[in-house]
């Protein structure tokens, strides 16, 4: 599924009515958006708000955006009462997630309208050789297999009885 299809989905979702504006140009087999900024035109009829999306994948929303801001027409859709967006998709976790911002009347200033997601810190995991006298005393230590160190790292000990020393973040 393409961005712009992405992009029908959700407007239609949120109750907008969505049309693409792009137009394909067999003589020279290239795509032409509407104004050369924008792919899909929404209607929202309670709100009464008029919407250009450029849809994009996610890496190249910061060319769709300079290329945006270059084009005279988007300033004259903003003074009119329009809002333009830049829809970046991305694929998280199995899941397509979407990018937005906005561009302002005031100076062209762009507005991330979705905070971008904070990365998970993974554990780091390290396994340490011990002196075979300090894993004997270590291991005597064990109860339960898992011994908490005031130091920040947990003490395990595995089947084969190996001790291993693994950070816990």
């Amino acid at each position: 599924m393409t961005p712009t299809a992405r992009t029908l989905n959700l407007l239609r979702r949120s109750g907008y009515i969505a049309a693409v504006v792009e137009r394909w140009l067999p003589r020279v087999e290239r795509r032409q958006d509407l104004f050369g900024f924008a792919d899909v035109l929404a209607v929202h009829p309670q709100d009464r708000a008029f919407l250009l999306v450029q849809a994009t994948s996610a890496s190249n929303v910061a060319s769709r955006l300079t290329k945006a801001k270059s084009k005279p027409e988007l300033r004259d859709w903003l003074r009119a009462g329009g809002t333009f967006e830049v829809w970046g998709w991305f694929q998280r976790d199995g899941h397509w997630q979407v990018r937005r911002v906005a561009v302002q009347t005031d100076g062209l200033t762009t507005v991330e309208l979705t905070p971008r997601p904070r990365r998970r810190r993974r554990a780091v995991q390290r396994s340490v050789r011990l002196t075979p006298e300090r894993a004997i005393r270590l291991a005597s230590g064990l109860a339960s297999g898992v011994q908490n160190r005031p130091d920040g790292f947990r003490v395990t000990c595995d089947s084969s009885r190996r001790l291993m020393r693994s950070c816990a973040i």
